[in-house]
């Protein structure tokens, strides 16, 4: 190098950022807007001192927002304000990072908007609505300040940009954003100079749209100047560019190195904020580590660490980013509103493995919590919603057993840390999840949730689901964001119709489907890597142009590329490849079906296991239980055991994958397909048929295992009841992400369990030692392996070979099912005794010990739980079993065999909650279970078997419960088939069937009512006029016209009158007076009506003649019956009529019983106050006797004489004193000094 250098050879300083572009635009404002920013003169304060001011400004005002959980809604978005502020402080920060920018302000100009900003954070807030539109749009402007400062320097003071041809453009486009910028702030601080009040009055006219019309141009000047960035990086670029060809090398590396910082400035200024800064470390719990634990799993024990794991495999480096440039999302993840953004596309457009890119974009950065859906009867949990909500709330309840859990789920276990119940004892239904994620939400500034295939929610609980993630975006009081993935679904559409959305279209994902290609062909090695280039264009052109988007169609059709050996052959093929996913699989299925019995039936027996299994198994278990069905085909066991997961998958055609070493479909696109394949006329995949099939080799595993492997599963279970928890540590996961696992430990196995979500967290404390839970077991040998595989298929096909034979549907009736049904219950032929098999026997006490541990299992239906609880007690009865499903075939087949146990009574769990407490504790026969469950053909057949079983199974009832009347139960429900098959049964007589009658009267059953009495007239006799009592009492017209018309004996019908009218049944009433009925009980009904201020009934009373008893009031308040005292007084009845006992009024008793209303009521209607009973006593001595002080003064207003005599010549004052009572005195002596003040006046 010469040593001899020029001037631009020389490093050049760090450029000097002059702040003349604020001037320029102060001094295109008003002479009034430029007054407004006097107090900007900040003297010798620096701009990093004015920042700090802003931050400080920005965190007093963030703490005001959290203490008084302020959120707006403008223009229908609801705006987090904590979110927003945090927002500023943020951009705020990267300022002052940014030193040698921040610095370089003039502290007279420069700071001019900072200190604005500061100003208006710091400024009262009247309108919450207002302050949170303002504030918004201040946050907008301090990210454009700290962008348009890297800028200025970038594009205008740098050696190598002020040269460019668009520097004068981006320089007067500054300015004039600049400009705008101070006019909107001047606008702002002139809002907030102004009075309260004139500020109130004017937020009533909505300033909000005042300064949105302020910030428009904004806007257009931020739009023309980000232009300008551009086409100024352009021309960097192409700078740049012919510098390298003319081999000149950077000669100011400062400057470069310079605007390369300014550049990961500007694209860090345009990622979203860091929301992941709860300080779990802070917060205590008080609970050990293994509690922790215990609470962890019993809230959801869903691996879902591992679905994201599974989720991401084989998703290609960099695929998926065009997801992440979409504006839609960027503004999903930039805003400061809780929000939710959908993802739709068509199968195989790869939902998934995008959901699975957004949730590691989102790690680290916010507090997330997310769920794979899947709809698969092997994992029901997947499907369900509560289960789904209860993995967030594990999620968000805490990172890991050794991090302390958060207050709303500790709270939940308070019992089950107190040693007062089991920690499972707490059940955590889609409500409850959801009420204490709101809870949890007050512990997190921000929190996303990511739910993946939302359509493969059960439909049942999908609406649910759907209602709760609505009203916890409404009612949370921080920022809460949803990624929602599903198909095209019209109810989750409609549900966020004007949540934003995102369509994979195929030219979004085209780049990723050309690279998808270009992976596959790479490992598919086509005609052995001798592929001609002209034919492997064509074959990508070909699937690029076939995709429309879709992955799964490029991975199947270049799966049938594979086979072929020639070129010619590949040719030929790309000509015809089926256009749909459907087709793809057609092929592929009949390709399996040519390729062999044995390798089709595989196929067969694994396909229908996919679509019905009830609990995922692994390949080997999975091989044990298809061995049954393939020894169908002649297969040696040793050969049918030794088929394994590569050769499954195999025989398959990849249409089959295998997960943590179980099977599953490669696609949802895969189920569905052989779910809808009965269309092309295969129906070996119909659920009745699959079913038939997997409960057919259920029992013919457990016909040969059950007996010798069942004590072991039970002794098995014994040792897995000592569980002991443990943390053990990974230092990463495979993805690279920190995490912690946690294990469950047992005395046979290790079973990790999912990995916490992982978050920002301090270094761990050094580990304590592991606790030592048994003693080190040597490695398994192979016997035992395959021993271990025998048990746990046994366990499957113990506990679910019912249920696939309740899905089999007609063919449970046929062979081979059936006849594998009736040797696994025991041996018996028609006319000779049936014994229980020792299989069954086992099987029973297998299923109790299954189901005892297994309690009721997340996804599983109680109903069906308690089913087959109660088929298999004690003692083993395949009887009970087949009543309990309504296997009448095996019924028949039971009674023929002369099966003797066929009345043994049990307790059953699986009654219907009101008939469980109606027989708690009680034994019921299998012909009360089925009178009990509506089992009409079931009642038909044990009927015809024993006419004495009923009568029997009654006397089984306890002594001191009413004996259970099928008969009477029927005729309540109005149940009439039931009704018809009891009649012609014995059921009790005709006293039964009398009650039957006056049931189903009061309950309106008037075809059930016309059933009774056309097989006994007499019912209508004996029980007639006890069911029109009771059709009076409910108010049933029907019923009432039904028996009247029928003449139905009559005896005190005035009491059936009076008893409709106080029920307020109208309508009755009006039909008993229509045919003339009760008329003598029409003044006692009137009474009734006018104290229930039944107004109709009285007028029709009223018309149909009755009249006012005129000792109604006094006997009613002689009863007490004050309410209904007042409405006769109020009604015009006697108010002077005395009882004759005492010759008393009405005034006496309500004077006696201290009846204040009562009295006033009376007084006001003109009762006599004076007036003497019997005894020669007034109200007012009645009074005064009982202490009635209210009375007393009531009475005295009115006149009442404080000197009467009663017979005994004493005065109300003597009562008062005798029985002591103070304030009746009182009031007494002030009205006789009250009385003598006016006799000496008068005098």
């Amino acid at each position: 190098m010469s040593e001899k250098t020029t001037e631009a050879d020389r490093p050049q300083p760090t450029p000097v950022l002059t702040n003349d572009k604020w001037v320029a635009a102060l001094g295109t404002l008003s002479e009034e807007d430029r007054e407004r920013f006097t107090f900007a003169k900040t003297g010798q304060r620096s701009a990093r001192d004015v920042l700090a001011d802003v931050l400080e400004a920005t965190r007093r005002k963030k703490n005001e927002c959290i203490k008084k959980r302020w959120r707006v809604v403008v223009r229908g978005r609801s705006i987090i304000l904590r979110d927003v502020l945090e927002k500023i402080s943020v951009w705020v920060s990267k300022v002052v990072k940014f030193g040698d920018i921040a610095i370089q302000y003039d502290p007279g100009q420069a700071a001019l908007p900072w200190t604005a900003i500061r100003l208006i954070l710091q400024a009262t807030v009247n309108d919450v609505e207002v302050f949170g539109w303002i504030l918004d749009s201040i946050e907008n402007i301090t990210n454009l300040l700290a962008t348009c400062a890297i800028f200025e320097l970038r594009y205008l003071s740098n050696p190598n940009s002020k040269s460019l041809d668009t520097s004068d453009q981006i320089n007067n486009a500054l300015i004039s954003l600049y400009a705008n910028i101070l006019l909107y702030l001047s606008e702002v601080i002139r809002y907030y100079a102004q009075g309260s009040a004139l500020r109130f009055v004017k937020s009533v006219v909505s300033p909000v749209a005042i300064f949105e019309a302020k910030y428009a141009p904004i806007r257009s000047a931020r739009a023309e100047t980000w232009l300008l960035a551009q086409l100024a990086e352009a021309e960097k670029s192409e700078r740049t560019q012919a510098s390298l060809d003319r081999i000149e090398s950077c000669q100011d590396s400062t400057a470069t190195a310079l605007f390369e910082t300014l550049g990961d400035a500007l694209r860090e200024l345009q990622q979203p904020i860091s929301r992941a800064s709860i300080q779990l470390a802070e917060i205590q719990d008080g609970l050990e580590r293994e509690t922790r634990t215990r609470i962890l799993r019993s809230i959801s024990s869903i691996p879902y660490s591992m679905h994201q794991k599974h989720a991401k495999k084989g998703r290609l480096e960099g695929s998926g980013q065009w997801l992440l440039r979409k504006p839609e999302y960027k503004s999903w993840r930039q805003s400061s509103t809780s929000s939710v953004l959908l993802l739709h596309g068509i199968p195989g457009s790869g939902k998934t493995k995008l959901t699975s890119l957004v949730i590691d974009e989102l790690r680290g950065h916010d507090n997330i919590a997310y769920f794979y859906c899947m709809r698969n009867p092997a994992e029901p949990q997947r499907g369900r919603g509560d289960q789904i909500l209860a993995s967030l709330v594990r999620q968000l309840a805490g990172v890991s057993s050794d991090q302390p859990i958060l207050a709303p789920v500790v709270t939940q276990y308070e019992d089950a840390v107190s040693g007062l119940c089991d920690f499972e004892d707490q059940v955590w239904t889609a409500d409850e999840c959801g009420r204490v994620l709101l809870e949890l939400m007050e512990e997190y500034p921000a929190a996303t949730i990511v739910l993946d295939a939302l359509d493969e929610v059960n439909q049942e609980d999908r609406q649910e689901l759907l209602d709760i993630l609505s009203w916890l975006l409404e009612k949370s009081p921080n920022l809460l964001k949803m990624f929602i993935s599903s198909r095209d679904n019209y109810d989750i559409a409609l549900h966020f119709e004007s949540s934003p959305k995102i369509y994979i279209d195929a030219d979004d994902n085209a780049g990723d489907i050309s690279s998808f290609i270009d992976d596959r062909l790479n490992s598919a090695r086509l005609l052995h890597n001798r592929l001609p280039k002209d034919l492997e264009a064509e074959i990508r052109e070909t699937l690029l142009r076939g995709a429309r988007g879709m992955f799964r169609w490029v991975d199947l059709q270049i799966q049938s590329l594979r086979p072929l050996k020639l070129a010619a052959d590949i040719e030929a093929r790309l000509g015809v490849l089926p256009p749909t996913l459907e087709g793809s699989y057609w092929e592929i299925y009949q390709a399996i079906h040519e390729s062999g019995d044995h390798a089709a039936a595989l196929a067969d027996i694994t396909f229908r296991w996919l679509i019905f299994a009830q609990d995922t198994v692994t390949a080997e278990v999975f091989a044990c239980i298809a061995s049954s069905t393939m020894q169908q085909l002649k297969t040696t066991t040793a050969v049918a055991a030794g088929v394994g997961a590569a050769e499954v998958i195999d025989v398959c055609s990849n249409l089959v994958t295998s997960r943590n070493g179980s099977f599953e479909f490669a696609h949802l696109s895969v189920r569905e397909f052989f779910e809808g394949v009965y269309k092309r006329g295969v129906d070996r995949f119909l659920p009745i048929n699959g079913n038939s099939c997997i409960a057919t080799a259920c029992l013919r595993h457990l016909h040969t295992h059950i007996k010798t492997l069942g004590p072991q599963l039970m002794k098995q279970d014994e040792e897995h009841d000592d569980v002991q928890f443990v943390t053990l540590y990974d230092a990463t996961e495979p993805d690279g992400n920190t995490n912690t696992t946690v294990t469950t430990i047992t005395k046979d196995e290790t079973n990790p369990a999912e990995a916490p979500q992982p978050q920002p967290q301090p270094p761990p404390p050094p580990l304590p030692p592991p606790l030592q839970i048994s003693k080190p077991r040597p490695p398994p040998d192979s016997a035992s392996t395959a021993l271990s595989r025998e048990i746990k298929a046994v366990r499957y096909a113990a506990r679910f070979w019912v249920h696939h034979a309740c899905e089999s549907g007609e063919m449970r009736t046929r062979d081979p099912l059936a006849a594998a049904i009736r040797e696994f219950l025991g041996k018996g032929a028609v006319g000779v005794s049936f014994r229980v098999g020792g299989e069954f026997e086992v099987w029973c006490r297998v299923v109790q010990d299954i189901l005892k541990r297994e309690k009721y299992e997340a996804g599983r239906d109680e109903k069906q739980f308690n089913l087959l609880k109660d088929a298999t007690e004690e003692p083993a009865n395949p009887f009970w079993l087949a009543c309990l499903y309504g296997w009448h075939d095996l019924v028949d087949f039971l009674i023929e065999c002369k099966y003797e146990h066929v009345d043994e009574p049990r307790r059953l769990d699986s009654l219907d909650n009101r008939e469980k407490y109606s027989f708690s504790g009680s034994k019921v026969s299998p012909l009360i279970y089925a009178i009990l469950d509506r089992r009409l053909v079931l009642i038909s057949k044990m009927w015809s078997y024993s006419e004495a079983s009923l009568l029997k199974a009654s006397l089984l009832q306890p002594k001191d419960k009413p004996k259970f009347k099928p008969l009477v139960k029927a005729a309540g429900q109005g149940d009439a088939e039931l009704v018809a098959l009891l009649l012609r049964m014995e059921h009790g007589g005709l006293d039964v069937e009398g009650e039957a009658f006056a049931t189903a009267a009061s309950n309106n059953h008037c075809e059930t009512m016309e059933m009774l009495l056309a097989h006994e007239p007499r019912a209508l006799s004996g029980a007639g006029n006890h069911a029109l009592r009771e059709a009076c009492v409910a108010g049933h017209t029907d019923a009432v016209t039904f028996l009247l018309d029928r003449n139905v004996p009559l005896m005190n019908v005035g009491l059936h009158l009076c008893r409709a009218v106080f029920m307020g049944h109208h309508e009755v009433l009006k039909i008993l007076l229509e045919r003339n009925l009760g008329r003598d009980s029409v003044s006692k009904a009137l009474i009734i009506a006018v104290s229930h201020d039944d107004q109709a009934s009285t007028d029709l009373l009223l018309r149909y003649g009755a009249e006012k008893e005129p000792h109604a009031v006094t006997r009613e308040a002689k009863l007490g019956n004050r309410g209904t005292a007042v409405r006769l007084i109020e009604a015009g009845y006697d108010i002077r009529g005395r009882y004759l006992e005492k010759q008393r009024t009405a005034l006496h008793y309500a004077a006696e019983g201290g009846y204040e209303d009562v009295v006033r009521a009376l007084l006001s209607a003109g009762a006599p106050v004076n007036v003497r009973d019997g005894n020669q006593k007034t109200p007012l001595h009645l009074a005064a006797e009982r202490g009635r002080a209210a009375c007393v003064g009531l009475l005295l207003g009115h006149g009442a004489e404080v000197l009467a005599k009663d017979a005994g010549g004493r005065i109300p004052l003597d009562l008062a004193q005798e029985r002591n009572h103070k304030a009746t005195e009182t009031l007494i002596r002030a009205g006789m000094m009250k009385l003598m003040g006016d006799l000496i006046e008068k005098q």
